[in-house]
């Protein structure tokens, strides 16, 4: 769960510059084994005015996440065409 002052920090940084990349890595470092991991972080990027496509590609190529599920990968259904 995210906590209110987590979401400050969060905006704090934001604020100062810091990119997608770093507050993304923040945010996972504090989010204790949640199902829908993804999705907290998407949600919580948004408020803070990244592009959902941005952020699905971070997740993506810089972290390693299959996000082939959601409709803005460039792996979106991809399986689905070679069956």
């Amino acid at each position: 769960m995210i906590t209110e002052n987590v979401r400050k920090q969060l905006a704090d940084y934001r604020k100062h510059g810091k990119k997608l990349k770093y507050l993304i890595n923040y945010l996972m470092g504090l989010i204790d084994d949640e199902d829908d991991f993804e999705n907290i972080i998407i949600r919580e990027m948004k408020a803070l005015a990244f592009n959902e496509d941005e952020i699905v590609e971070c997740l993506e190529y810089h972290f390693g996440f299959d996000m082939s599920w959601h409709p803005m990968s460039v792996n979106y259904r991809k399986d689905e065409n070679n069956g």
